[in-house]
């Protein structure tokens, strides 16, 4: 079985799992607000995993957000994070 965690989003519980990637149509990540479900791919290196889970809990919170503004939070929040644990 794959790892899962439960975060409170908007007051909900949200579950994220990481699935094959297969199940994913070949995508990074996936995000289900009807079913309160982020999947994230496996195999992904650690800074990819990084950005694909905080660009879906971004889309689970702000789900009409245009994408191109998701897309520049997830790589101005995956970069600060990957540096602050020292990410290489």
């Amino acid at each position: 079985m794959g790892r899962e965690h439960t975060y409170v989003i908007d007051g909900k519980p949200w579950r994220v799992k990481w699935v094959p990637r297969s199940r994913l149509a070949g995508d990074d990540g996936a995000c289900n607000r009807r079913l309160r479900l982020v999947r994230i791919a496996d195999g992904q290196t650690a800074e990819a995993e990084l950005g694909s889970v905080i660009h879906e809990l971004i889309h689970a919170r702000l789900w009409d957000l245009d994408h191109g503004v998701i897309e520049e939070l997830e790589a101005l929040l995956s970069q600060a994070v990957w540096d602050c644990i020292g990410g290489t």
